[in-house]
C-alpha cells in the first residue's frame, strides 16, 4: 500500500507498507539526492545505494568542471530501494519518520520549511524525542536550565528549572500536527532565529578541589537520558548492570518483579552543587544518588605523606 508520495523536480519517493516496509526513490542519476538518501539510511532504511552510472550515461566529449572530471553524466533514470526491519511498532514509527523526511526534503511543501526551537521540561524529554523525530528533522538538542519565577503564599522568588530544547526543521504541513502531539506537555515554541544555545556556566576563581565521585542508580530504560544530562557537566567514568527483585503484596497475593538497574560512577567537579544535581537527576527518574567516600592517602608515622619506595 502506497502511504506517501512526494515529488520535487526529478525526485519521486514513496513508501510501501506490505509484508516488508520499503521505501522507493526514483531520481535522475545526473543529480542524485544525496541528502535524502543519507537521511533515510540513518533511520534504518537499507541499502538505498546510488549505483555508478552505466557506460551509455557517460559523455566523454565534454568535461564537468564542477566534479573536476574529464567527463559529464547524461540524465538517466535510477530507482533505488531500502527496507526496514523491526517490530510492528518500530516499523510504524520508521514509516512516520520517513514520511516526514521525504516531505521535509523533497516534498511539495519543501519550500515551506521552518526552523523552530521547542523546549520541554527535562523529565519528559525522553518521551518527546521520538514524537519530534517522527514529525521533523532534529538539527540540534541540548539540556540546560531556564530561569523562571516561583510563587508561594503570595511571595515571588527567582528560580530555575531543568529543561531540554530541540532545534528542528519542520514542514508547514506537519507543524500543526507536531505541536498538537506535544500540547499536553505545554512546550515553549519559538522561531529558531531567537533561540540561542546557552554558554557553559562560568566558573568562579575560587580554588576548586578534586572532583567528587558519586554513584547514580537508574533503571536501564532511562540510562541514555541520564547520561546525556550528566555529559553536560560531569564525566561518567563507568557503568555496571545489576538485577533487583522488588516484592509486593496485595490482598494476600505476593508478586515479584525483576528490574535491570544501571549504576553509574560519575566524577562531578567540585564547583557543582550536589544537592542541585540530585534534584535534577531525581526529576529524570534516577532512584538514588550516593556520594562515594574518598580513599584516604597513606600517611607515614611522622605525619607526612608516605615516602615512595625505590625499586632499584
Amino acid at each position: 500500500m502506497v502511504t506517501d508520495t512526494s515529488r520535487h523536480q526529478t525526485v519521486s519517493a514513496r513508501i510501501a507498507d506490505g509484508v516488508a516496509a520499503r521505501v522507493l526513490v526514483d531520481y535522475d542519476g545526473a543529480t542524485p539526492p544525496y541528502e535524502l538518501l543519507e537521511a533515510l539510511r540513518r533511520q534504518g532504511w537499507l541499502p538505498l545505494r546510488h549505483l555508478a552510472p552505466p557506460a551509455a550515461a557517460i559523455d566523454w566529449s565534454r568535461p564537468d568542471p564542477s566534479q573536476r572530471s574529464g567527463y559529464a553524466i547524461r540524465p538517466y533514470p535510477v530507482r533505488t530501494q531500502g527496507t526496514f526491519e523491526g517490530t510492528d511498532a518500530q516499523r510504524a514509527l520508521a514509516i512516520r519518520r520517513a514520511q516526514a523526511t521525504i516531505d521535509d526534503l523533497v516534498g511539495s511543501g519543501a519550500g515551506g520549511r521552518r526552523r523552530l526551537g521547542i523546549t520541554v521540561t527535562a523529565p519528559v524529554a525522553a518521551l518527546a524525542r521520538p514524537i519530534v523525530a517522527a514529525h521533523c528533522t532534529i538539527l540540534e538538542e541540548w539540556a540546560h536550565r531556564s530561569p523562571r519565577q516561583a510563587s508561594y503564599r503570595g511571595q515571588v522568588a527567582a528560580a530555575e528549572k531543568a529543561v531540554h530544547t530541540f532545534l528542528v526543521q519542520v514542514s508547514a504541513r506537519l507543524e500543526v500536527e507536531l505541536l498538537g502531539a506535544l500540547a499536553h506537555w505545554e512546550p515553549e515554541v519559538a522561531d529558531a532565529a531567537t533561540v540561542r544555545r546557552p554558554p557553559p556556566p562560568v566558573r568562579d576563581n575560587r580554588p576548586a578541589g578534586p572532583p567528587v565521585t558519586v554513584q547514580v542508580e537508574v533503571r536501564a530504560q532511562l540510562r541514555d537520558e541520564v547520561v546525556r544530562h550528566l555529559d553536560t557537566m560531569a564525566e561518567v567514568q563507568s557503568a555496571s548492570t545489576t538485577g533487583r527483585t522488588i516484592r509486593a503484596s496485595y490482598r494476600g497475593v505476593r508478586t515479584e518483579q525483576r528490574h535491570e538497574m544501571i549504576t553509574l560512577v560519575v566524577a562531578v567537579p567540585a564547583t557543582i552543587d550536589l544537592a542541585e544535581l540530585e534534584r535534577d537527576l531525581t526529576g529524570l527518574g534516577a532512584n538514588a544518588v550516593r556520594r562515594t567516600a574518598p580513599t584516604p592517602a597513606p600517611v607515614s608515622p611522622a605525619g607526612g605523606p608516605a615516602p615512595r619506595r625505590r625499586t632499584w
